[in-house]
């Protein structure tokens, strides 16, 4: 299990995947986090923080520990998904959706 939101816990998991298996073929993001369904205006900063993190910044996270390690290697496939609330509006789920 890896937070996600924690860039030494990423790398600490492509560490022991590489360790384990000699190669980084692929990366697939499809960690997501997201707060109980209201008005925007109830979510707290910390909430919305941890959102951005596990949804966005992970993908970052993803890039700076695999990239090198796929451009050593000649390359690699870095698969994102995504929610369709990105793509469809849900006053409920601004943080969420952002």
């Amino acid at each position: 299990q890896t937070d996600v939101s924690q860039r030494s816990e990423f790398d600490e998991m492509v560490y022991a995947a590489k360790s384990a298996f000699g190669r980084i073929d692929i990366m697939v993001n499809n960690a997501g986090y997201t707060h109980r369904n209201g008005d925007m205006l109830g979510v707290d900063e910390e909430t919305f923080d941890l959102i951005t993190a596990v949804n966005m910044k992970a993908i970052y996270h993803a890039a700076l520990a695999v990239v090198p390690i796929m451009n050593r290697q000649g390359g690699g496939v870095i698969l994102n998904t995504a929610s369709n609330s990105g793509v469809f509006y849900d006053r409920e789920m601004i943080a969420y959706a952002t």
